[in-house]
């Protein structure tokens, strides 16, 4: 999140003006929890050196202002997801994001959609139990409407 000014009354005008507010605190207890939301809030707490009740009112106020929008499984343990990938999907002329993204969420193994600037216009995570069910997916991300091209980046190992 990159502190920006604006007027506007876009959701990315809305978050830059949200995260003008947040402190140093504030982001490295963002990162703590995108790493591990169920930490109990006293480590949270001893890890960015403020008092268990400091740490809680700050994560009720994240909440309240929608720095923080809630909280989600990460799905996997030992053995449940076997292949990782990265879809790079190119539209066609004319197609956006919000067109094509609805279509891509509804795809089972589908664990993250990000739009992108540059050459690639959408990036998919997928957590898929089986190289075989990536290939699934690849597939039914190809045929979306609108998606010219999709090129597929095999997770190797994940650091974080």
């Amino acid at each position: 999140m990159m502190p920006q000014v604006s007027a506007s009354n876009t959701p990315d005008a809305q978050e830059n003006r949200r995260s003008e507010d947040l402190d140093e605190k504030d982001l490295e207890l963002i990162s703590l929890l995108r790493r591990n939301a169920r930490a109990p809030i006293v480590a949270l707490a001893r890890h960015i050196g403020l008092s268990r009740r400091a740490t809680q009112d700050r994560m009720a106020r994240l909440e309240g202002s929608g720095a923080i929008a809630g909280y989600r499984v990460v799905e996997g343990t030992p053995g449940t997801i076997v292949q990782a990938a990265h879809l790079l999907a190119r539209f066609e002329s004319g197609k956006t994001c919000d067109q094509i993204a609805p279509r891509v969420k509804a795809i089972p193994f589908v664990t993250r959609i990000d739009s992108l600037v540059g050459e690639i216009d959408l990036l998919v995570s997928v957590d898929a139990d089986s190289i075989d069910s990536v290939e699934d997916v690849r597939r039914q991300v190809a045929s979306v409407p609108g998606i010219a091209t999709v090129t597929t980046a095999l997770v190797l190992r994940r650091h974080l």
